[in-house]
């Protein structure tokens, strides 16, 4: 007879819900966590402020446990209990059979925690999910800095022993191609919230857009070739561009602003500010596509949210997300074809309402079998049941 005795897992993790500024890792685990909590008892470990802000978020309760968000177990911690006597006594505190990590580089909440459990012995069972951390896009991020404590932790054999979380098999590559050949690396795929997909209409008048780009302003993002596929389509076209997001890179912003001044009459562009990945499907709605030209994704949390939406997206091909025109989804298109951007812009301007209609039907339809994956999800349980 199967048991039923719940294993316990403590998450230690930078910025968790309800953060948002640092992206597709808080949508990771949060959505992981709300998969799988039936499965497994979650303790989360996390601060008590989102990324780069100063205060803590409104309506928790820092440096005590509590199950305010994702109905777990999670403790905040604030600005001055984030260092080694605290983070060691919270973790020695916890009973737990395994402990799940979500970052390669992150001193407090990876770097700490590792050292902590080898040096008392119980560095077994360790998870780290390195979240895309290590594709060659992600490492050209400082790169000096990175390259210098990779080769740090191989010598020290700081990750010797533990288990790797990737989600595609790109990602086991990368994790492979830095830590070696012998290193364990389990598949779980990224899950989706979930949600169910709605299945909306939008009004669509030949030769007219609305866009919208949805993401950190940062250059991995690459908003600023969004901006140049938009100078170049045709003059007929009328688009209303919007962009949210946090602003991460102030001077890419900067380019990014003197590239909306120049824009022609026909592309109406705004920056509308963040907006919380809560109410990223309200955003999507008013919209008939979005744009995310990036360099690459792990996942693509903010795309997955467009298809839910049935909101079409304009991508790079840099995604797990190929082949969306087959399915009327959307455009994944390479980084060095521009034109091809430029063209698939065009076509989407220039799309009769009965021709959108099919568009906004097969986004549906994908983005369904997205959500109703039960292979991903057993997947997944998998990671924390054999690893």
């Amino acid at each position: 007879m199967e048991s039923t005795v719940k294993k316990n897992i403590l998450v230690l993790i930078d910025w968790y819900v309800p953060g948002y500024k640092a992206g597709g890792p808080i949508r990771s685990c949060s959505n992981l966590v709300l998969q799988l909590k039936k499965y497994f008892n979650f303790r989360i470990i996390t601060r008590d402020t989102d990324l780069n802000a100063e205060q803590p978020y409104p309506n928790i309760k820092s440096d005590e446990w509590s199950h305010i968000h994702d109905d777990v177990p999670i403790h905040y911690l604030s600005k001055t209990n984030v260092n080694f006597k605290k983070i060691k006594s919270l973790v020695l505190s916890q009973e737990f059979d395994m402990v799940y990590l979500n970052s390669f580089f992150s001193f407090y909440f990876t770097i700490l925690p590792l050292f902590i459990l080898k040096g008392l012995k119980r560095d077994k069972n360790i998870i780290l999910a390195t979240r895309g951390m290590l594709s060659p896009q992600a490492l050209k991020i400082k790169p000096l800095k990175k390259k210098l404590f990779i080769a740090f932790a191989k010598i020290s054999g700081l990750y010797s022993g533990i288990t790797f979380h990737a989600s595609t098999e790109f990602e086991k590559t990368d994790v492979i191609r830095i830590m070696g050949k012998k290193a364990d690396v389990i598949i779980g795929p990224n899950l989706p919230k979930p949600v169910s997909p709605e299945r909306l209409k939008r009004k669509k008048i030949p030769r007219e857009l609305k866009l919208v780009y949805l993401s950190r302003v940062h250059p991995i993002k690459n908003l600023d070739k969004a901006l140049d596929y938009l100078y170049k389509i045709d003059k007929l076209y009328k688009v209303e561009f919007d962009i949210y997001g946090p602003i991460e890179n102030n001077n890419y912003w900067a380019r990014c602003k003197q590239q909306i001044s120049m824009l022609p009459s026909n592309i109406k562009c705004s920056y509308k500010n963040e907006v919380h990945h809560e109410l990223t499907a309200e955003v999507y709605k008013k919209y008939h596509f979005s744009i995310l030209p990036s360099e690459s994704e792990n996942y693509g949390h903010s795309i997955v949210e467009s298809f839910v939406a049935s909101c079409p997206v304009i991508i790079s091909d840099a995604t797990p997300w190929r082949q969306l025109k087959n399915s009327l989804a959307g455009f994944d298109i390479a980084l060095n074809n521009p034109e091809g951007f430029v063209n698939a812009l065009e076509e989407v301007c220039e799309m009769p309402q009965t021709e959108y209609d099919k568009w906004l039907e097969g986004t549906f339809d994908y983005a369904k079998r997205i959500i109703d994956d039960k292979e991903k999800i057993e997947q997944n349980k998998n990671l924390f049941e054999t690893a």
